[in-house]
């Protein structure tokens, strides 16, 4: 795997993109860690959202379904954002590959 280097120190912006994209990872397996294990197995008022797992199907509040639906997804696209970050900083000469 290739390494680079920041002869200026490393951009702010990509420090954000992947502080962002670990914090979302790591929320999402807490989430789905949550969801597997304290979520009713009984749809209620407020966890009308079914998810669904090995164990069965679970149901969840709203908002926490649609972030287990679009979270995993949203860390793919900060991964292709960090890529092309790297392709852009080793284009413009901010970064260089060590070898």
């Amino acid at each position: 795997m290739p390494k680079y280097y920041f002869p200026k120190g490393t951009p702010v912006l990509f420090k954000a993109v992947f502080s962002l994209m670990m914090a979302n990872i790591f929320c999402w397996m807490a989430t789905l860690y949550w969801g597997e294990v304290y979520a009713p197995r009984r749809p209620s008022g407020s966890s009308a959202y079914p998810f669904h797992f090995r164990a069965g199907t679970a149901f969840v509040p709203p908002l926490i379904g649609h972030y287990l639906d679009w979270g995993l997804w949203m860390h793919f696209a900060a991964m292709g954002a960090c890529g092309a970050m790297l392709w852009f900083y080793t284009w413009k000469g901010r970064a260089v590959r060590v070898r």
